[in-house]
């Protein structure tokens, strides 16, 4: 399609074979992001595990301390309800990746 200086552009699609060396790279990188990826999902299923087991460990331990408190309330004569107190000696901290600096 000529323009007004006369110089020629084509238009529509032209198909032109890959340059190898661009094929291989483009392959390459593809391979590596997609080897990066089940990395990343497989990291991210054992997060998800270790959370899962935390959770229920903090669980645990929480009705086992609010068991011990029932169980020394009942042998104290004792009627107070079986309602948790807070009890600043088990704190959770937060991960160090997450704290503000």
């Amino acid at each position: 399609m000529p323009t007004r200086s006369d110089r020629t552009f084509s238009v529509g699609e032209t198909s032109a074979p890959m340059d190898p060396n661009i094929q291989d790279t483009l392959n390459t990188l593809i391979y590596k992001i997609e080897k990066m990826n089940r990395q990343l999902k497989e990291v991210r299923d054992q997060v998800n595990v270790n959370c899962r087991d935390l959770v229920t460990r903090i669980g645990r331990v929480e009705t086992n301390r609010r068991r011990t408190t029932e169980k020394k309330n009942s042998q104290n004569g004792s009627r107070s309800p079986s309602v948790s107190k807070f009890n600043p000696t088990i704190q959770l901290t937060p991960c160090p990746v997450y704290q503000e600096r």
